[in-house]
């Protein structure tokens, strides 16, 4: 593509050389913080997602505290501040409220709502906005708006802003469309298997089992021969801590897993580990062995609140907002599939408690009630699972490979466009 007459050193490393006659200056400069404090009773809650900005979606947690929320107004642009939610952030289509979690920006006059919607999604900024962050619980940090304000960014004349909107709007629509269309599938793969692990926990394997009522409303009917138990009189609980991404040792001899391991990269076993610690580190932190289960302590979801894997490799020391669970009667790699069962993500859902950061404590956890059948029908159950789950893991994997070679080709696209690489 065609590059501009002249370029000048931006002096920004995320940046480097912009178009000579582009003005660069700190984000405050362009936009304006919006903190007006609202009711979701006056203003329709609203959900940041990685789509943009959505009415409420069902699945996402709610607070009691509907009177705490930020206003939001048409063409604000709006960003999610965790970074467990890295991409979430959008130009809003409409007015209404977001939680206090979120940053709430109103473009000044001369820029365009649109071009800033590209700018701020751009792959380069949204990793320049959370290397601007800091810490709140290890292994997650957010992004408040004092350091956002500073971060520097470049913005041609009006005009330019109109023409790289169309043009990205034509160049990124049919990717939008293919990346939307196998999301759709993982979605159907994710649900088939959500109903599969359901129907495994609550009836078993044997079609012909009678059923009997469990007494326990969100579990329903279960296999006669089975029994329910409170989760915590079947192990113990332990609070991680002491380990976060910033002391993270590349050549450390232990290994480790942080919340945001659990979070983003295993679905309901851990058998590779690649995070390490030092020894020194280890010395004061928490260890998990195998057959340990492990469960996130916050989130926004059903899915992340509480989200449990089994520990399958020999040890590692867990990181704060890791909740560990020791228990040794029972199959651990069943157990692990019962509490991501959707009975089990709604109890947690119901039982989380929080504004800013939803958390699941260890008090609640112990009342959760789970299907407990006979050791050798668990080991059969899981066995059944661990077959059934990796055809579909593959299946996944291959639509995953495919949206991944999808998004690298829009962030490209949107990222020489609207730093200036490229002239459109």
């Amino acid at each position: 593509m065609e590059k501009y007459s002249s370029y000048k050193d931006s002096g920004v490393q995320w940046l480097g050389q912009i178009p000579s006659h582009w003005s660069i200056n700190r984000l405050a400069s362009y936009f304006t913080e919006r903190k007006t404090k609202v009711s979701d009773k006056d203003f329709a809650p609203l959900s940041v997602t990685k789509m943009g900005i959505l009415p409420q979606l069902e699945n996402v947690a709610k607070t009691d505290d509907g009177d705490n929320r930020k206003l939001v107004k048409v063409n604000d642009f709006v960003i999610n501040s965790r970074s467990d939610r890295r991409g979430s952030s959008g130009v809003s289509p409409m007015d209404g409220s977001v939680s206090l979690i979120n940053i709430v920006l109103s473009p000044r006059p001369g820029i365009n709502p649109s071009f800033c919607n590209y700018l701020l999604k751009s792959y380069a900024f949204i990793e320049e906005f959370y290397r601007n962050g800091h810490g709140i619980v290890a292994d997650l940090w957010t992004t408040r708006y004092d350091e956002m304000k500073m971060i520097k960014i470049c913005i041609p004349p009006y005009e330019e802003q109109e023409a790289i909107v169309a043009y990205l709007d034509a160049a990124t629509a049919k990717i939008d469309e293919a990346i939307a269309q196998q999301q759709r599938m993982i979605n159907l793969l994710n649900e088939r298997q959500r109903i599969i692990i359901e129907k495994a926990v609550t009836k078993g394997i044997n079609v012909d089992v009678e059923l009997i009522d469990s007494g326990v409303d969100y579990i329903g009917t279960i296999p006669s021969h089975w029994e329910t138990r409170r989760l915590g009189v079947l192990g113990q609980f332990t609070k991680g801590g002491n380990i976060s991404r910033d002391n993270l040792d590349d050549d450390g001899p232990e290994p480790a897993i942080l919340y945001g391991d659990i979070y983003t990269k295993y679905f309901v076993k851990v058998t590779d580990i690649k995070n390490h610690i030092s020894s020194k580190t280890a010395s004061a932190s928490v260890l998990a062995t195998r057959g340990d289960l492990l469960m996130t302590g916050s989130g926004e979801t059903k899915e992340d609140i509480g989200k449990t894997v089994v520990l399958l490799a020999e040890k590692a020391f867990i990181g704060g907002d890791v909740i560990l669970f020791k228990q040794t009667k029972n199959d651990s790699r069943y157990l692990s599939y019962v509490l991501n069962s959707k009975y089990s993500q709604d109890y947690r859902y119901r039982m989380s408690k929080g504004e800013i950061v939803v958390h699941i404590y260890p008090y609640s956890l112990k009342d959760l009630r789970i299907t407990l059948p006979p050791v050798p029908e668990q080991k059969q159950i899981a066995n059944y699972l661990d077959t059934r789950l990796q055809a579909i893991d593959n299946l996944k994997q291959v639509v995953l490979q495919q949206i991944d070679i999808l998004q690298e080709r829009k962030q490209i696209i949107v990222n020489d466009v609207v730093t200036g690489r490229v002239k459109v």
